[in-house]
This record gives C-alpha cells, structure tokens and sequence, in this order.
C-alpha cells in the first residue's frame, strides 16, 4: 500500500529515526538476547524497509553476511541511497516476493503489516522466504491504535489491514509460524514479536 503525504512525513523523519533505533530495534535485540539467538554474520532480510534507514541499523547491530531490503515505493528509494549502505535494495510487493524460497536466516518487519491489504498473504510470504528454523521479528500496533491513527491523524489504513491480537497471532498459527516471545513497546497497543520457522514442515 502506498502511504499517503502525511504518512510519509511521518515516517521519514529525525523523530521515527530515532525511534527505531532507540526503541524498536532495541526491543528486537532484547528478544533475541533472552532467547540466546545470535544473528551475526546472518542472511538478513529487512521487508518494506522504506528510506532504508533500518538498513543501517541492522548492518551495524548485527553485521550480516547479506542482507537485502525492498519497499514498494519508489519515492522511498531515493531516500533510501543515503542509508543503504552494503544493503541490496528493491523495489518489490510484500504479497510476492521476487526471491527464493528458504534463503533468509531472519526476516525484520518494522510496522508494515498494518499498511497490507492482503496481510496473511504477507505473512506466507515472510514465511515462504524464510529458511526452517529462521526467524522472524516483527512489530505491529492492534486494531484500536490503528483506527485511532486513522481517525485523529488521517492516516489512511486498508481496514482488512487491522487486527485484534488473536487475530494476529492466529494467523501466525496458521502460516506454520512458533511463536517463540512478544514484547509491549510500550503498552499492549503495540507489540514486538519474535517468530520461528520450524526446522521441520
């Protein structure tokens, strides 16, 4: 989905910069130190990382030995060349991925699956990429915060977009997903979850 004007301003800013790193990341790091999980040198996949600026910050938190991000906007692209880095980036849908299957140790999803129509979609394919035994770590706000969004900033969300939390984690289920942790980033309204591909189908 394409963000609207305000909604790009929102998220290519100082402010949403420093709180990916100050919080968001730091979060997924926090689960992935309790369960001993380490992904240095990792095949990382960064999905709909926008102006790449999560890029960096996984480049420098964990130092992978690839690591690749797509959005589905081109505008985001230009920012993106100033934070890239290293990275491989392109421009791709979250719904079908132009990758191969099993190829990714971790797959990151910094608040994306809210702005997806088809969302379960999304998340076969975060599966589908994902090697058995891969992780994947991702953030969402529930159905009352995106609506709240939507209402008091105009913030425009696909309402098949929005979920309860046992919606969400249903079709984790569903998908094949363990869920290993969750996390509040900083009430129940936004959660940070770390998933497992299982080694075995």
């Amino acid at each position: 989905m394409q963000l609207n004007p305000l909604e790009f301003l929102a998220m290519n800013n100082p402010l949403r910069r420093m709180h990916m790193r100050f919080v968001e990341l730091k979060k997924f790091q926090k689960l992935l130190q309790i369960h001993n999980i380490t992904l240095h040198r990792k095949i990382i996949l960064d999905a709909a990382c926008g102006s790449g600026y999560s890029l960096q910050l996984l480049q420098k938190a964990f130092n992978p030995k690839c690591l690749i991000g797509f959005d589905i906007m081109p505008e985001q692209v230009r920012i993106a060349r100033r934070f890239m880095g290293e990275a491989d980036y392109f421009l791709g849908d979250i719904t079908q991925l132009p990758l191969v299957t099993t190829c990714f140790d971790a797959v990151f999803a910094f608040g994306i699956v809210h702005h997806v129509e088809n969302w379960h979609q999304a998340l076969q394919e975060l599966y589908r990429v994902l090697k058995p035994g891969g992780y994947l770590l991702i953030e969402e706000p529930d159905r009352s915060t995106v609506k709240f969004f939507g209402k008091y900033l105009r913030f425009a969300f696909p309402a098949q977009g929005q979920f309860t939390w046992y919606e969400f984690e249903d079709a984790f289920r569903q998908t094949g997903f363990l869920k290993t942790a969750h996390t509040n980033l900083y009430c129940d309204c936004f959660r940070s979850y770390l998933l497992q591909r299982p080694q075995v189908d």
